[in-house]
């Protein structure tokens, strides 16, 4: 993993310390960034809040840094190593003691490697003729009389724009509508949202456009912009403090909130973590830590599905305006075609406005390609949308037990992201809302072939249209028998090698993500907290490896210092002890039982060079299909 080096508002003599790395700057003769919040109301304090300017600050180099770094360019297809990268950022701060701190450190860390999957690195030096944090802002003109107020970063998407209509609703809070502008259609729509909620609800809403980032003389090079709701966070927390504002709600609906891989296709760094509820709450760590105070982040649609987001918009006036929110993810549409129909953010807002009854307020005719009946040319796209709806089939029919085991490793993430609740209630939630999201899908293509049923017997629908790939070439039925398995073998009955060791390739395993236990056949369970996550975090990449059909040796590996930090380890040494202890106890134990040495790599494979993973030769199967020693 390469080093990407950037020193950030660095002045000439600070700048002499470090060979090479490119410069970014926010201010001064050289700025190539650029910062700028408008319309915000002024309820600040005569106090310069030194440690939220330099959090902006820190979140725009960051954001830059991130849009810099190619992940791999063609390598997309492939997800290869490039995806992580290891950005090291050395930046100019008003407050460098307390940003050295190792809480802070920490926990910063932490928030962007979970949400963007690389590694970051930091260092802080005092910022040089700092600039305030008035510096950046366009305040408005008029201040309404003060209230209590709720920050929403606000997309112009559906789910956004349905998220602003349930806080106004439900509250008689003022709502500030923070928005990033990235231009063309999304801007306007963001804007014409905006307008339509102020006429609605007057003297109770806020617009605040947010520019941030690269400045147009500066290309970015990789788009998937995995640090996003980290500048967004960064920008809350400074309009909440103008606003005096005591919280930030994300709305999003849950199936794309708690991020399951339900495509081949959305697979690793493409698979946005933007409100996992895991990044929200190390988020709210962070928010805390710079503020100093009690502000909540958090996301009320955790729980509904998008059917049932867009169900509880459609009882309401302001439901009349879903026309004009803008989901789609490819930003070269049309004004009357606004949606591209292939994206995975298209497929789900048809599938929700379709389940929910909204298809007059969303017409056919704004998609390029219809969600039923359109035609779907194979590759991506084709890919895209066949196990976007095979997944959410498979869903309702998954036991509870079959659902843990194949999304052991995400499900392990979700349960320690929501302090409040037992890990049992959090799966059971989870799952029951995976179940709505299959049944919405199944009654939606149920509907549609009963429709159609005639077209579809005498094949007169086109080949390349999703409910004829859906419904005459089904995918294969899940199988919930157990699996017949056997123990592992004894040192005995392997062929015989100078070593004596097994390498042995049909170990059974098995995340038992309520128990917080692995279970491997054959042997006692693995009960530590430290290695249930490390575990659970290589059989989530062990999945998505063997669902994208990787050849075994193509199986990617996590670096100790990747995996350390995955498994919220406090840093690379103590991960590879971490990940040594384990072996070394899985060997222990099965000598213990067996008489025999097991290859150190029979399980968690140390490929040197690149780092760790789950052996591909290892069956990740259900804990009742394991027997028990």
């Amino acid at each position: 993993m390469l080093d990407h080096l950037f020193l950030c508002g660095l002045g000439p003599t600070q700048r002499a310390g470090y060979e090479g790395g490119r410069e970014l700057h926010l201010h001064g003769t050289k700025q190539n960034l650029r910062l700028q919040m408008d319309n915000v109301r002024s309820w600040l304090s005569e106090v310069e809040p030194a440690l939220l300017t330099d959090l902006v600050e820190v979140a725009t180099y960051v954001f830059a840094a991130d849009n810099l770094v190619s992940r791999g360019g063609d390598a997309f297809k492939n997800m290869g190593e490039a995806w992580r990268r290891r950005i090291r950022l050395v930046i100019a701060v008003r407050r460098p003691g307390i940003w050295k701190e190792p809480q802070h450190l920490h926990v910063l860390c932490q928030a962007l490697g979970f949400l963007s999957e690389d590694s970051w690195d930091f260092e802080f030096v005092m910022l040089e003729d700092p600039p305030s944090l008035q510096g950046y802002l366009m305040f408005a003109r008029e201040v309404d009389a003060a209230r209590s107020a709720t920050i929403v970063p606000f997309s112009g998407g559906l789910d956004s724009y349905a998220g602003a209509v349930h806080e106004l609703c439900a509250s008689d809070r003022h709502v500030v509508l923070l928005s990033r502008r990235i231009g063309g259609m999304t801007d306007r729509a963001q804007r014409e949202l905006a307008n339509e909620l102020k006429a609605r609800h007057p003297g109770r809403v806020t617009f605040v456009p947010v520019s941030a980032g690269l400045t147009d003389e500066t290309k970015a090079v990789e788009h998937t912009q995995r640090t996003r709701s980290f500048l967004l966070t960064a920008m809350a927390l400074a309009a909440a403090e103008f606003e005096a504002a005591d919280r930030i709600r994300f709305y999003e609906n849950g199936i794309m909130s708690a991020n399951l891989p339900i495509s081949t296709q959305v697979v690793g760094a493409r698979c946005s973590r933007s409100t996992h509820p895991r990044a929200l709450l190390l988020l709210e760590e962070l928010g805390r830590l710079i503020r100093q105070d009690g502000i909540t982040i958090e996301n009320p649609f955790i729980w509904k599905t998008k059917v049932e987001v867009v169900q509880e918009l459609c009882g309401k006036p302001d439901s009349t305006a879903i026309r004009y929110t803008l989901s789609c993810s490819r930003t070269r549409q049309t004004k009357y075609q606004p949606h591209c129909g292939k994206c995975a953010q298209c497929l789900q807002r048809r599938i929700a406005t379709l389940g929910a009854g909204a298809a007059e307020a969303d017409p056919g005719e704004a998609y390029a390609v219809d969600l039923l009946l359109g035609p779907r040319l194979p590759g991506e796209d084709r890919a895209m949308a066949i196990d976007t709806v095979r997944s959410a089939l498979e869903f309702r029919r998954l036991s509870e037990v079959g659902f843990a085991t194949r999304f052991a490793g995400e499900l392990a993430w979700l349960t320690m992201s929501f302090p409040g609740l037992a890990s049992d209630q959090v799966a059971h939630r989870l799952i029951a809302m995976f179940r709505r999201h299959g049944e919405a899908v199944r009654k939606i293509f149920s509907e549609a072939a009963a429709i159609h049923a005639n077209d579809l017997v005498d094949h007169t629908l086109p080949e390349s249209c999703l409910l004829r790939l859906v419904v005459n070439s089904p995918d294969d039925p899940i199988d919930q028998e157990p699996i017949a398995t056997r123990s592992i073998q004894t040192a005995r009955e392997l062929p015989a090698s100078e070593d004596n060791t097994n390498t042995q390739s049909s170990i059974c395993l098995a995340v038992d993500v309520a128990g917080k236990r692995i279970l491997i056949d054959g042997m006692a369970p693995l009960a530590g907290l430290t290695e249930f996550r490390l575990v659970s975090v290589l059989v989530g990449l062990h999945r998505e490896d063997r669902e994208a059909e990787r050849a075994p040796e193509n199986y990617r590996t996590m670096s100790a210092a990747d995996l350390a930090q995955a498994a919220s380890s406090t840093g690379e040494v103590a991960g590879r002890k971490a990940i040594s202890r384990l072996r070394k106890k899985i060997n222990r134990e099965y000598q213990e039982l067996f008489g025999g040495a097991l290859d150190a790599n029979a399980i968690i494979e140390n490929v040197r060079g690149t780092g760790y993973r789950l052996h591909p030769a290892v069956r990740v199967v259900t804990p009742d299909q394991l027997r028990r020693p």
